[in-house]
């Protein structure tokens, strides 16, 4: 417990008693709390007085009230592994008060310790998503069929709160923020997809070794790119559009202040949220997705981690992405659309991230920006993730990009038949069903998809 007394906030006491009790043998300290319920009703009546004012402990000084439960715990020293979890418990209760007064747009919902210097990550739990209602009805945990973040009996018992051990996160530490605002109320959400452009704007070129290769755009051209992407944007808000995504490498190193800029002075409508696609960065050797909001601010941003990687005939050897990713795995919370991801092509066919985004971070909306001519086992994992784990999988692929045989866009979302889930694809669209392809014709680039907040039930 020496880890314990050196916590400096509350979240940092909270994670040292998860990892501390996590470690301890589960079934007998639930035999002893049962007993320690039924028979030590005074020092739980002590322990719950304590917890509640967790609040303050928040706001003010937090030592003073870590004194005040160390000398309750020595003095109780045999129910100790009772006295910690009787703590996390009340802890979780307290958690929807703790942030439901925020004022900010967007808020941290972790990590809310001090990380660099702990075990674990502790995380607020995911916000109901478009289809927890359905999920619910049918008795369906979260949509989980398999492996979650809760897969103890310790982990199990908070609803509001979960805590991710470092060992289980390997090299990445994800990030979880809140859009604070109640964007999605009116039981539909209208997704649209804009493959973008036929013809390809980017440009290839190898590194001085051979074997890594960077992105070029067409400065030329660049105000007429920029302004396509914001004539996109417009017609979809009259569209209908709720949320509009693009696909990776459509941002040019001008094109999210030239977004921002028109946000912040356009009258939209419809439009909730912009999955911005990706811009690659030569001097930075970084490749980065935005989702943003109607005004332009910024919510989330996603630097892609694996690059993507060609065989060339020529050299005779593989060629790869020339990245220097960060260790950060962004997530936004978004009310009535749940736990979302942003990744860029490749990172979704990469089984440490999945194991972190869809098990391990409980994502329910599952965003992926591409620029790739192979889309197939993007689809392939996007089903099994619908069955397996509840997931909604939106792919907008560059069509410049994909085979005519491969999808330039898909949506799979899970439905629910006799309790099991199954999986919807919703919308599936392929370069060769596409065939009235013009620069000037707005529907070759757009696949449109609703989903109903409350769909199967």
């Amino acid at each position: 417990m020496d880890k314990v007394q050196l916590s400096r906030n509350i979240y940092s006491f909270i994670v040292e008693l998860y990892c501390y009790l996590s470690r301890e043998k589960e079934q007998l300290w639930k035999k002893e709390y049962e007993l320690f319920c039924n028979k030590q009703t005074d020092v739980l009546k002590k322990v719950r007085a304590i917890t509640d004012t967790i609040p303050y402990a928040t706001r003010n000084d937090f030592f003073p009230w870590k004194k005040e439960w160390v000398s309750v715990f020595h003095n109780n020293i045999a129910y100790s592994a009772s006295i910690i979890f009787q703590t996390l418990k009340n802890f979780d209760d307290l958690i929807p008060d703790l942030f439901k007064q925020s004022k900010k747009v967007v808020i941290s919902h972790g990590p809310l310790n001090d990380y660099r210097e702990q075990e674990g990550f502790l995380y607020v739990a995911s916000p109901a998503s478009y289809l927890t209602a359905m999920f619910e009805k049918n008795h369906i945990r979260k949509g989980r069929q398999t492996v979650s973040a809760k897969n103890t009996a310790l982990s199990t018992s908070f609803s509001h709160y979960f805590v991710v051990e470092r060992s289980l996160a390997n090299k990445y530490i994800p990030i979880v923020n809140c859009y604070n605002k109640s964007i999605f109320t009116d039981g539909r959400i209208k997704i649209c997809c804009c493959p973008f452009s036929r013809e390809t704007w980017i440009n290839t070129k190898a590194g001085s070794s051979g074997e890594y290769f960077r992105v070029e755009y067409d400065n030329a051209n660049e105000v007429t790119h920029n302004n396509r992407i914001i004539d996109l944007i417009r017609y979809l808000d009259e569209q209908g559009a709720n949320i509009v995504t693009f696909p990776e490498l459509v941002l040019n190193n001008r094109s999210l202040w030239e977004i921002k800029s028109f946000l912040l002075h356009a009258e939209l409508h419809n439009l909730k949220l912009i999955f911005t696609g990706s811009n690659w960065n030569n001097d930075e050797l970084n490749n980065i997705s935005y989702i943003i909001s109607r005004d332009g601010t910024v919510l989330l941003k996603h630097q892609k981690k694996v690059g993507y990687k060609y065989y060339s005939h020529e050299s005779n050897q593989y060629i790869i992405e020339d990245l220097d990713p960060d260790a950060f795995l962004s997530f936004l919370d978004i009310p009535g659309l749940g736990r979302t991801v942003y990744n860029i092509c490749a990172d979704y066919n990469d089984d440490l991230i999945q194991l972190l985004c869809s098990s391990l971070m409980e994502t329910d909306m599952y965003f992926i920006a591409a620029f790739t001519p192979d889309t197939y086992l993007m689809l392939e994992r996007a089903k099994s993730n619908a069955v397996l784990k509840g997931e909604t999988t939106i792919l907008t692929n560059a069509c410049a990009a994909a085979k005519d045989d491969q999808a330039i866009s898909f949506v799979v979302k899970p439905l629910v038949e006799s309790r099991h889930l199954l999986s919807d694809q919703v919308v599936f669209m392929r370069k060769k069903d596409c065939t009235s392809c013009g620069s000037n014709n707005k529907n070759c680039e757009i696949l449109q998809i609703s989903l109903e907040m409350e769909s199967n039930i």
